[in-house]
């Protein structure tokens, strides 16, 4: 399985049930990339990329775009749970996520593995 790693917690990955935080994307192994998109940074919505980019805990904190084209990567996990996430465009990146869509992925946040639903319960897990 492939990774896609992330450099923080995203605000994207929680959701507020009952007043209660869950972690949706916490209880999958992988995420199945369904399409890839290319974009200029200018044509994003401000809403789109501070919902993409906005870091978990990070009180207001977003991760900054660089200026120009850039991949919006649609996941799915296998709940259902769907997420983007916004890449630097180059041309080896574009084909090689291209070449990818279909297949599954690992979910790595600050080089740890997301724990999946078997792994809870075992030491050195939440």
């Amino acid at each position: 399985m492939n990774p896609i790693k992330f450099s923080h917690n995203y605000e994207k990955f929680f959701e507020v049930v009952d007043g209660v935080e869950k972690r949706r994307v916490w209880d999958v192994m992988g995420a199945r990339l369904l399409e890839v998109f290319t974009v200029e940074k200018k044509v994003l919505s401000p809403a789109f990329v501070e919902d993409d980019t906005l870091i978990e805990g990070g009180c207001g904190e977003s991760y900054t775009l660089v200026d120009g084209l850039l991949l919006v990567l649609l996941f799915r996990t296998k709940e259902g749970f769907m997420f983007t996430t916004i890449r630097r465009w180059t041309e080896e990146k574009a084909g090689y996520y291209r070449n990818q869509r279909g297949n599954t992925f690992e979910v790595i946040i600050n080089d740890n593995q997301i724990p999946t639903s078997a792994d809870k319960g075992k030491k050195g897990t939440q």
